[in-house]
């Protein structure tokens, strides 16, 4: 049934919608256009007809709706990040539930890292919900300088001036750029 498949997922912005197509059409080696797509509103690289997937805004889904009001071409809908709530959003979770009426084939899925899936659960008639837990990882951020310092990386001898210095070239790169600063401000401190 694969090739009867067509997944359209909401996003909220356009940006997203694109860039979020792009990648999942480089994950799966493919170009744009050809099994994933998107469409946005003036902007579009629309998938195959079947046996793909459309990323679009919200917007766009609604528009559809005007005149296929029960998405009759399309097989699962998925509305990503939806606890960025806003008014098109959740007319389209209203309208949703009233297709679903007409529409019991039609798979339906809300995404959200932050969602509370019990509220929304409830609202579509206790449907089933799940949810994947999230790790978080320290993370500690290294700087360029924080890097050649602990690398004790050295640049060649015959382009660093002050070689004989006993501080670090890197940090003697630092101190110059410093001095240029301080001559710059002593030089237009007094016209300030």
């Amino acid at each position: 049934k694969g090739s009867m498949c067509k997944i359209v997922c909401t996003q909220p912005r356009r940006i997203s919608a694109i860039s979020v197509a792009e990648r999942v059409a480089e994950e799966r080696a493919e170009k744009l256009g050809t099994s994933v797509g998107y469409q946005i509103r003036l902007e579009k690289a629309l998938p195959r007809k079947r046996g793909c997937i459309c990323f679009c805004t919200t917007g766009v889904v609604l528009k559809q709706m005007e005149s296929d009001p029960c998405l009759s071409n399309v097989s699962h809908i998925i509305l990503d990040e939806m606890h960025e709530r806003n008014v098109p959003s959740d007319f389209l979770i209203t309208l949703l539930k009233e297709v679903l009426k007409e529409r019991s084939d039609l798979k339906v899925i809300l995404m959200s890292a932050t969602l509370n899936s019990d509220a929304f659960s409830k609202y579509y008639d206790d449907c089933p919900h799940i949810n994947i837990p999230g790790f978080t990882y320290p993370v500690t951020q290294y700087f360029l300088e924080d890097v050649l310092q602990r690398t004790k990386f050295e640049f060649f001898e015959n382009n660093v001036p002050g070689r004989n210095s006993s501080k670090p070239i890197w940090r003697q790169h630092l101190d110059r750029k410093k001095m240029k600063d301080n001559d710059f401000v002593s030089y237009v401190e007094p016209y300030a």
